[in-house]
């Protein structure tokens, strides 16, 4: 044996410092796909549970006001003849209860045929210059247009 090679530290061949090599690539592309999938799932659950929190949150008010429409119509199963005053009284408690709604409007159905009386009764009652609108065709407010059915909002 020569001095040289005594002394040299022993070398691995070319293929198994390449094998090494690509067994730790392949290891690490494993290991980054399952961590990745894992995070996935993770994304998935707190979007869902976020999710779900909002979609309870959005069916609580939709039932909220589900629970007033439902009581309005109550008013109009219990009695035969509800006028505006009876009507304001009854939406006036509620409306301090849903403070995101906007407003009730009395809207009452009034035929052709019964037109020209109950504009009489408001101009007397509420309004003189009351009149049954709606906007023109330029988004000014114009004299309704003779139809069958009319529901004024005053």
């Amino acid at each position: 044996m020569s001095e040289k090679s005594a002394h040299e530290k022993p070398r691995f061949p070319r293929r198994v410092l390449l094998y090494i090599l690509s067994m730790g690539l392949l290891f690490s592309a494993y290991l980054f796909l399952l961590v990745r999938e894992w995070e996935q799932q993770q994304a998935q659950h707190d979007l869902e549970v976020v999710s779900s929190s909002y979609v309870a949150a959005v069916q609580n008010e939709l039932s909220r006001h589900d629970e007033v429409l439902s009581s309005i119509a109550s008013i109009y199963g219990a009695s035969d003849k509800i006028d505006r005053t009876a009507f304001a009284a009854f939406v006036s408690a509620i409306s301090l209860e849903h403070r995101d709604t906007t407003s009730f409007e009395w809207a009452p159905q009034v035929l052709h045929a019964e037109r020209a009386a109950y504009e009489a009764r408001a101009r007397l009652l509420d309004d003189p210059s009351f009149n049954v609108t709606e906007a023109g065709s330029d988004g000014t407010v114009v004299s309704a247009s003779q139809r069958e059915v009319y529901f004024p909002i005053a």
